[in-house]
């Protein structure tokens, strides 16, 4: 279907929608039978964008949340899921070197421009996250035990501070109850078409040590999730490469006992991709007296996944449409540590508040550069990859952040009242990283007769090891004045110190054709920014149903510098020539303006919400990570230069309507204009009018779920998701566009019944009913298997959701 026909069905289908919503509420308000099972309004939730609770249909900025219960509605429990209902947000899987920093989001056409950079840092993100109180870097929790999710449209800077560029995803967890004990198990078994079992674990328990005073609640989750991509490991001989999966269609004797041999044998590797995730969390909460509370939490997180979940589309075959080639599997490990602790003091005429936070992120990765290794040593089709050269990643990150902020209401007078927050906030962040590219003893002994040993000697092409130093002291304010009854004028704005220190150490540049093995090179950089961030915002409330808003903000991402000892070979001069760079030493920060206007709306008494926004977003000297790769084969560096210039408007709705007492629909979409309006003339491709890397022209998702009761003390209820997503460019604004980053529009269709009684919980569910394979994000790297000629086609890496999965879920309530 093309996108113009899905456009033309799905906007009249929403007037239509609203207009049958509203006829069926005013039905439902006369009827006089109430059922048992019924939602006679729609779930009032309570956001904390502004840093003190408020409806989120009051809030004057764009939020979208999803309660604790649309959650598990849902069956979301990550960002991947989630961000499937979220409008104007778009998950894209990892960097190729996996999640080194941290899940890729692009909130607003906002895209993590540096992901796949060596030298990231808490303050280069784009997409800020913030569990609890707490700024948290990189994060993608399971979610167990959730209150909410909030995610934050637009520059977030104010009151959030750096890396909240693009928008600001916030995850709530369930808050000890000093009232009632309670507690509930989780099971789950399900299996995944052309995968395997899928199965889930968890529970939660909260304990009144004294009553109305004292509590602690705890729970713990483990989930496997299995793999679904087929790893072809090829040998190097290219007669045995590229393209060789394709031969499975015809599903010969030779070919099916591939995946039948014995496994000290096993050329193809099934289900490579399974991820294991365990973990918890813990809280308490106590409040002594009405004035004072204390809440201390602890989570923590281990994600060990086997091998990138990433194929080639040109490998499919009819044993599984995802299937790739690599000479090693590439294994990754996540492990998260948080801990906060948030007093709260009420001094009568305000509020103060103190969260202190620390977390810890370790990640290790190894990633197959086997291609691009016999690529920088000379090899070419005509020579046979000798052995296997992985890269290896560690990284280590430390944060600890403080901040202080008193906040309160105030009448000044003349009928206007002041809502105000001031505040001080302090981090630090101390992130240590190793990475190397080796060839394995193989390669050592097979190199020789081939010319193709790293003219080292030695098995190591390249080590380097980075070490940061990140401080950022800021003071932040931001006031609402009550001017009359309906009428509210915001301001606010923070003035950040930002330092940034920073060393890497390069042991030989072999891996960027340099020819010294024993010497090391040492860059040093220091990097010292102020910058103050404004809001100004308007909201007016029309009626009691009806309220409309306008905000304006600008978000900022700190610069930084190249590690120039790395990129002083031939090769890499060359391709710096082509980009136009003369000083790759050092690059500027980059910002953006984002100007929106809304209109939030709870109609016919809380049965129908609809909320709309429309925006500009004006991107300045955007900050991009280049491989050097592309321009020069023989340079196998990266650098950071700032591209030009982008602006993206768009619009943004969501529905959410009772029809009746038992069936809910809902609907969101996004209308998406993001081009390139600057260009850098040095960077060949990067023209006006490109598109922007990750962004859809269209997204919609259509909702519908009916409660009945067909026996007593049973409830039941059916629910149905479709999400459709447009097709998008995925290319970086320096490289332009291609037909091979382009990726296609898919459908998602997910059903799920439930089953509750007083303590238990039934689900059965099917996402991904249709089988599509969504191709969220794509990496190309020169010289795919066997093929290594300069300027032939490239080994495409695909990342994508997963299969048809089915399953069941039970819950027992405590």
């Amino acid at each position: 279907m093309s996108i113009k026909k899905v456009k033309y069905i799905f906007v009249p289908s929403l007037v239509a929608l609203a207009i049958s919503s509203a006829f069926a509420a005013e039905q439902s308000e006369q009827a006089n039978v109430e059922p048992k099972v019924s939602r006679q309004v729609l779930e009032v939730i309570t956001v904390t964008a502004q840093k003190r609770g408020e409806s989120i249909q009051e809030v004057p900025i764009t939020v979208s949340a999803l309660s604790g219960e649309d959650l598990k509605e849902r069956g979301t429990d990550d960002i991947q899921s989630y961000s499937n209902f979220v409008p104007g947000m778009v998950f894209s899987g990892t960097a190729f070197v996996g999640e080194r920093s941290g899940p890729d989001i692009t909130i607003r056409g906002v895209a993590n421009s540096r992901l796949a950079d060596f030298e990231t840092s808490i303050a280069t993100a784009t997409t800020g996250f913030v569990y609890g109180e707490m700024p948290a870097y990189s994060f993608d929790p399971r979610l167990m035990d959730v209150e909410r999710v909030e995610v934050l449209k637009g520059p977030q800077g104010t009151l959030y501070g750096a890396a909240s560029m693009g928008g600001t995803v916030k995850v709530i967890p369930n808050a000890p109850d000093a009232f009632e004990f309670e507690g509930n198990f989780t099971t789950g078994l399900g299996y995944t078409k052309d995968g395997g079992v899928n199965t889930e674990f968890g529970g939660m328990a909260n304990i009144p040590l004294i009553e109305d005073e004292l509590a602690i609640r705890f729970a713990a989750f483990n989930f496997v999730d299995s793999g679904f991509i087929d790893v072809k490991l090829v040998t190097g001989d290219p007669n045995e490469q590229r393209g060789g999966n394709t031969d499975l269609d015809a599903i010969d004797a030779k070919n099916f006992d591939i995946y039948n041999i014995d496994e000290t044998e096993r050329r193809v590797i099934e289900n490579s991709n399974e991820v294991e995730t365990f973990g918890g969390q813990f809280g308490l909460k106590w409040t002594p007296n009405d004035d004072f509370e204390a809440d201390f939490s602890l989570f923590y997180q281990s994600k060990d996944q086997k091998n990138s979940a990433n194929f080639e589309p040109s490998l499919s075959s009819k044993l599984n449409e995802r299937t790739t080639e690599l000479y090693i599997l590439q294994p990754s490990s996540t492990e998260y540590t948080l801990g906060q602790l948030h007093l709260q003091y009420d001094l009568g005429f305000a509020e103060i508040h103190s969260v202190t936070g620390a977390l810890n992120r370790r990640f290790t990765n190894a990633t197959d550069f086997s291609a691009i290794v016999h690529g920088a040593l000379g090899g070419d089709d005509t020579v046979q990859v000798p052995g296997t050269a992985p890269v290896n990643f560690i990284v280590d990150t430390d944060v600890f952040s403080q901040e202080f902020r008193l906040q309160g209401d105030t009448d000044i007078g003349f009928g206007t009242g002041l809502n105000w927050i001031v505040g001080y906030f302090y981090q630090t962040e101390d992130r240590y990283s190793t990475g190397s590219v080796s060839v394995n003893n193989t390669w050592m002994t097979n190199g020789v007769e081939n010319g193709i040993l790293p003219t080292s000697g030695t098995d190591l092409l390249w080590g380097g090891e980075y070490q940061s130093e990140y401080e950022n002291n800021s003071f932040f304010a931001d006031l609402t004045f009550g001017i009359t009854e309906k009428l509210d004028i915001s301001i606010g704005a923070r003035t950040a110190k930002q330092e940034l220190d920073s060393s890497r150490i390069d042991f030989g540049n072999v891996f960027a054709g340099a020819a010294c093995a024993t010497c090391t090179t040492l860059d040093e950089r220091s990097i010292d920014e102020d910058v103050t961030t404004p809001r100004f915002a308007i909201a007016y409330a029309a009626t009691k149903e009806i309220n409309l808003y306008a905000t304006a903000s600008e978000g900022f991402r700190i610069g930084g510098g190249n590690a120039v000892g790395n990129l002083d070979t031939a090769g890499c001069q060359t391709a710096l020539g082509i980009l136009g760079i003369s000083d790759p030493g050092s690059f500027d920060s980059d910002s953006v303006w984002n100007y929106e206007a809304g209109v939030k709306t709870s109609l016919l008494n809380n049965t129908v919400n609809l909320n709309m926004s429309a925006f500009n977003v004006q991107w300045d000297d955007l900050q991009v990570s280049t491989a050097l790769s592309a321009y020069d084969d023989t340079c196998g560096a990266s650098v950071v230069a700032n591209v030009g210039a982008a602006e993206l408007n768009g619009i943004e709705l969501e529905l959410k309507a009772l029809v009746t007492d038992n069936f809910e629909v809902g609907m969101t979409a996004e209308f998406n204009d993001a081009e390139l309006t600057k260009g850098d003339p040095g960077v060949p491709g990067a023209s006006v009018g490109d598109p922007l890397k990750n962004v859809p022209d269209f997204a919609a998702t259509l909702s519908a779920q009916y409660y009945f009761e067909p026996i007593n003390n049973i409830e039941v209820f059916a629910r149905i998701d479709y999400i459709y997503t447009d097709e998008r460019s995925f290319s970086d604004v320096a490289a332009g566009p291609s037909d091979a980053m382009n990726l296609p529009s898919y459908d998602l269709l997910n059903l799920r019944l439930t089953a509750s009684s007083e303590n238990w919980n039934f689900t059965v569910f099917v996402d991904n009913l249709l089988d599509e394979t969504p191709e969220l994000g794509v990496q190309q790297l020169p010289g795919g298997p066997g093929d290594y000629v300069s300027g032939s086609s490239t080994q495409r890496f695909v990342s994508s959701g997963r299969p048809l999965t089915a399953g069941i879920k039970i819950d027992y309530n405590f």
